[in-house]
């Protein structure tokens, strides 16, 4: 698409893929979620000079934590804290279990205290914060943009 209007943007869904190749192509932020590359495409759509448009979340410099320094204290943000192999091996000792699956509901909480740039969220209250919206869940879940993608 050379030209691509905001209506025709919004009537036509495009998959993650094709989002980045359309961020590249107007010079906008690519290494995102798809609802993020979605608001920096509508933000450009709408008049919004392309070096204007930041990205919402910053990523981390620092090297990713191994599993040996994580603990409930770590920092999510700005720490090196990564949902990966290292965190997993963290939480399967931690929960004593074989098999970790990271929640949505983490990558919610964690992805919110980046855009914040929240510094004080730690692994272990991320850890509780999730388990409550697990338990009760609320609108923050319903009002997603991840979940409207």
């Amino acid at each position: 698409m050379t030209h691509l209007t905001r209506k025709a943007f919004q009537e036509t869904y495009f998959y993650k893929t094709e989002l980045i190749k359309l961020c590249r192509q107007y010079g906008l932020p690519t290494q995102e979620t798809k609802a993020e590359l979605t608001h920096y495409i509508d933000q450009f759509l709408t008049g919004t000079p392309a070096n204007k448009v930041a990205a919402v979340r910053t990523h981390s410099s620092k090297p990713t934590l191994k599993a040996n320094q994580i603990s409930l204290d770590t920092p999510v943000v700005g720490a090196g804290f990564s949902f990966n192999q290292e965190a997993r091996k963290f939480l399967k000792v931690y929960f004593g279990v074989e098999k970790f699956s990271f929640t949505k509901e983490m990558a919610i909480i964690k992805r919110r205290a980046e855009a914040t740039h929240d510094l004080t969220l730690t692994v272990g209250e991320l850890l509780a914060q999730a388990e409550s919206l697990r338990a009760h869940p609320s609108s923050i879940l319903a009002h997603n943009p991840e979940e409207q993608t």
